[in-house]
């Protein structure tokens, strides 16, 4: 089809992060039936590679919507980016006039105001589920907010409960200003999001879908998640990754040659939450988990006795005291253990390296869509509640202790792709339910 006659849509990934995880490769697959406008609204580091896209063809035009006011007054910094939020998105509607819009939030203030816009103007609205389910969302959120709560504990070096009560107070004032106080100064009305600023009842979400008509999952599990914990009008597609990934890779990453290597990848927030149920000290929490993770990096080696072992911290780790004493003890206890920078490109790493080993981290999600062969491994020893998050997941190998893990034998590991995929692509989905 000729660019000149494609309807366009709008397409708004997230995270930069968010944008190479999942986002770029809805991206590929549409612009073959769309002209796509990227709504940017994070800040990305990389923007040539946008341009890049644009010289391609794949992007129609990006819009840098993201704002962060240099004023230092919370309140007044918030009017600012409400009031850009909702400019832009007028502005942005009149000149492109979509047909459609698809979006990574369904609650994040930007995103309530694009679709809100769109509602008024008769746009499909759709949102995009960009990462494995974890079951029930709620406890997902509850150990976020453990985690922040721990490292405001940690920073300010006050009590648990302390840190808890400044926490909610300034959750809670944010949401209401964010969602009723300012979007009814600027606009005249206010948001109803489908989250709630505490939990009732252990629920964080709220089954009442104000402002998308649809939300799109990878999967029958993560689809059947939404629709029950979360109330979602949940529709499940093929990940584009089986459709474009080949087209992306070599776009992205040139030509990719896998090596002898174990990537690590720890999930975030382990540590504050085992600091607080064990209710040990940080000494305590670092030998907790060296000594875990050490039993494991020898077993691995004696399985793969020539790889070289890599480990790859988040940014938030990389500032996290407890955690940076575990793997300074595992470089100090073997030196060929390499730690790799936090900025370096994750799913790169996946691609290139032949066995990923994580606790439940959502990038063995990722992982779980590429070529068949590469070895998944998923350790439940932690003694973390989501950690059999990937217990019954095909392709992924699960063990809840180690010496499980001792006795398996990855020869056995399946070359099979997985066997249960969604029929359903995003291009059919996007004819069904938008139009061509």
């Amino acid at each position: 089809m000729d660019d000149k006659q494609k309807k366009t849509v709008f397409f708004c990934p997230g995270p930069e992060y968010l944008f190479y995880n999942t986002g770029i490769y809805c991206l590929w697959e549409l612009s073959r039936s769309y002209a796509v406008v990227l709504l940017v609204d994070f800040p990305y580091s990389d923007v040539g590679k946008l341009e890049k896209l644009k010289e391609k063809g794949i992007l129609k035009d990006y819009i840098y919507i993201y704002c962060n006011p240099s004023i230092n007054l919370k309140l007044f910094k918030m009017f600012q980016r409400h009031c850009h939020y909702y400019r832009s998105s007028k502005l942005a509607f009149n000149k492109y006039q979509p047909v459609a819009i698809i979006q990574h939030s369904g609650y994040y203030p930007l995103n309530l105001y694009w679709f809100q816009e769109a509602s008024l103007l008769n746009c499909t609205r759709i949102r995009i589920d960009a990462s494995n389910s974890s079951g029930d969302p709620n406890k997902d959120m509850q150990t976020m907010k453990t985690m922040q709560i721990g490292r405001l504990q940690y920073k300010f070096k006050i009590p648990y409960w302390l840190a808890f009560l400044f926490h909610y107070f300034n959750l809670i004032t944010s949401y209401y200003f964010c969602y009723y106080i300012v979007p009814f100064v600027i606009t005249g009305r206010v948001f109803k999001p489908n989250i709630r600023p505490f939990p009732i009842k252990k629920k964080w979400y709220r089954k009442k879908i104000n402002y998308y008509e649809y939300s799109v999952a990878y999967s029958e599990k993560e689809k059947s998640d939404l629709i029950v914990y979360c109330g979602e009008p949940a529709i499940s597609i093929r990940n584009p990754i089986y459709e474009v990934g080949g087209n992306v890779f070599s776009f992205i990453y040139g030509e990719i040659n896998e090596k002898d290597e174990i990537l690590i990848l720890p999930t975030d927030g382990e540590v504050e939450y085992i600091k607080k149920v064990k209710k040990i000290s940080d000494e305590e929490a670092i030998q907790y988990f060296f000594v875990r993770w050490s039993e494991a990096i020898d077993i691995m080696l004696k399985k793969f006795p020539f790889y070289k072992v890599c480990i790859k911290l988040k940014h938030s780790q990389t500032n996290d005291f407890v955690f940076q004493s575990v793997v300074n003890r595992l470089t100090e206890r073997n030196s060929n253990i390499s730690i790799l920078p936090s900025n370096k490109n994750t799913q790169e790493l996946m691609l290139r390296a032949k066995v990923i080993l994580t606790s439940y981290s959502s990038v063995l999600w990722w992982a779980n869509h590429l070529k068949p062969g590469k070895i998944l491994i998923s350790l439940d020893i932690f003694d973390i509640p989501e950690g059999d998050l990937f217990s019954n997941t095909e392709g992924i190998c699960y063990f809840d202790s180690l010496e499980a893990l001792a006795k398996y034998d990855f020869s056995k590991v399946s070359q099979k792709r997985k066997s249960i995929l969604p029929e359903l692509t995003l291009t059919e989905f996007m004819k069904k339910h938008v139009g061509v």
